[in-house]
């Protein structure tokens, strides 16, 4: 039960303008004129469920800090509803898990990366703003090209994200070039093909470095080759019938279920790699990422 002095604190000030006046004067140093006070509901519960979601929600184990939670956010433009529902959902998770949220977002596009740093705050009268979030974000400049093979092999995970996030810059040439050599280096042809199909993935609006990288790929004097076999599915259909503009979408899709172990029978593939509707294969590509079971693709 709350004490006597709890409610008499916050209750001093109910529908008294004068006294809410006098209390932002001393606390944030503005002198505001309070023309009215009408109180309204306290309770923040939301009655009408609004479905907020992250592209991908982590609980990492960080050594020598612990537990955080990590949100990851895939950002192609500047969205100006983001800067509401970020501030919600970090503190939905750091209510949920009781733990630091870490808001990352990863971008190809510097403007995008720019806007999306932040801070988002919502100021008023020149009082503090109660919440400030700041993203921490992954585009362009903070992670730039590596081209240096020497160096892309002593950091695989390091050359792999700069390949992702620089995939439409003039760099990307040089980028997978060296990919290719530190990815010779490693023994694990899972990770190779999980690597290589992220990253075919993310070249989706750089055509030269997308021929240059299913090339790759596809050489047999290249360790590629095991990993071109292994994405055959994801690809195999969808180059046979490549039809334009839909063919890398087509190719992002099946990459996606591929890569969340989503089953996919031959039924559902010739659904997919028949289908001549840009918007619908979008559709099903936004839908794919939260789906446990092929047939929730087609609801």
């Amino acid at each position: 039960m709350p004490s006597p002095i709890h409610e008499a604190l916050h209750h001093a000030l109910r529908g008294d303008p004068d006294l809410i006046g006098s209390a932002l004067r001393h606390a944030a140093g503005v002198n505001l004129n309070v023309l009215a006070a009408e109180e309204i509901t306290n309770d923040a519960t939301c009655i009408q469920v609004t479905e907020r979601r992250c592209d991908t929600v982590m609980r990492l184990e960080i050594e020598g800090h612990g537990t955080a939670v990590l949100l990851v956010e895939s950002q192609t433009k500047r969205d100006q509803d983001k800067e509401t529902v970020w501030p919600q959902v970090v503190a939905h998770f750091q209510d949920k898990y009781d733990c630091p949220v870490i808001l990352l977002v990863i971008t190809q596009h510097e403007t995008t990366a720019a806007w999306a740093r932040g801070p988002f705050f919502r100021s008023f009268a020149g009082l503090r703003a109660s919440l400030v979030l700041h993203p921490t974000v992954a585009g362009p400049v903070t992670v730039p090209p590596v081209t240096d093979p020497s160096q892309a092999r002593t950091d695989i995970p390091g050359v792999v994200l700069s390949a992702l996030v620089n995939g439409s810059s003039q760099e990307a040439p040089g980028i997978l070039e060296a990919l290719r050599d530190a990815l010779n280096t490693v023994g694990e042809e899972e990770r190779v093909a999980r690597y290589a199909g992220l990253v075919q993935a993310s070249l989706q609006n750089n055509p030269t470095a997308l021929a240059l990288w299913e090339e790759i790929m596809s050489t047999g004097t290249q360790r590629f080759v095991s990993t071109a076999e292994a994405r055959g599915e994801a690809r195999g259909e969808a180059r046979g019938e490549a039809r334009g503009e839909v063919r890398g979408e087509i190719n992002a899709l099946l990459l996606m279920l591929k890569t969340r172990d989503i089953a996919v029978p031959d039924e559902a593939r010739e659904r997919i790699t028949g289908c001549e509707d840009r918007q619908q294969i979008e559709a099903w590509i936004v839908r794919a990422q939260s789906i446990e079971d092929i047939d929730e693709l087609f609801d």
